[in-house]
């Protein structure tokens, strides 16, 4: 959970680099994007229950999923004009 949120956070940033909209609203908008994964994602891990010995754990798929998306979203908003 915490490298997930630690992921979304520097995502986050880097989101707003690139951010010219006024107050970073932008960013606001990016992040509220990336907490309705992370909560859509945890949501769906619950309901899996726990994974057996040499399973992904399901806190593991959310946070790396949840990684993945925030990178791949800043990087589409640090390549856009």
């Amino acid at each position: 959970e915490k490298a997930t949120i630690g992921g979304v956070y520097a995502t986050t940033e880097l989101h707003m680099l690139a951010d010219d909209s006024p107050a970073f609203e932008q960013t606001a908008v990016f992040l509220g994007h990336r907490v309705r994964e992370m909560e859509t994602m945890a949501g769906a891990a619950s309901s899996m229950g726990s994974g057996g010995p040499g399973i992904l754990s399901p806190e593991m798929a959310v946070a790396a999923t949840s990684v993945a998306t925030s990178l791949g979203g800043a990087l589409v908003s640090l390549a856009q004009p």
